[in-house]
């Protein structure tokens, strides 16, 4: 489940609860992935482990790059590459 930081982040706090309660109850219930997307600084990166996201994206991590550039990820068994494409 890919959440985006951006939606949360300038919601009134009830609004936050709710949404990150129902990705968190999703994740229990199918034990689907949670990827906070948005994560530009170290504050985003501490509020989505508090969310309780499992993998992030964003500048804070790398700038996004061409596609031919792209790391080689065929070592990673696709069910995992999925994932994180």
């Amino acid at each position: 489940v890919k959440l985006d930081l951006g939606l949360v982040q300038h919601q009134p706090d009830r609004i936050q609860a709710r949404t990150i309660a129902a990705v968190m109850a999703h994740h229990e219930r199918t034990g689907a992935l949670i990827l906070a997307e948005g994560i530009e600084t170290d504050g985003h990166l501490e509020q989505a482990l508090a969310y309780g996201a499992t993998m992030g994206q964003g500048y804070r991590f790398g700038r996004p790059g061409e596609l031919d550039t792209a790391p080689d990820t065929s070592y990673i068994p696709a069910w995992q590459r999925t994932a994180h494409e």
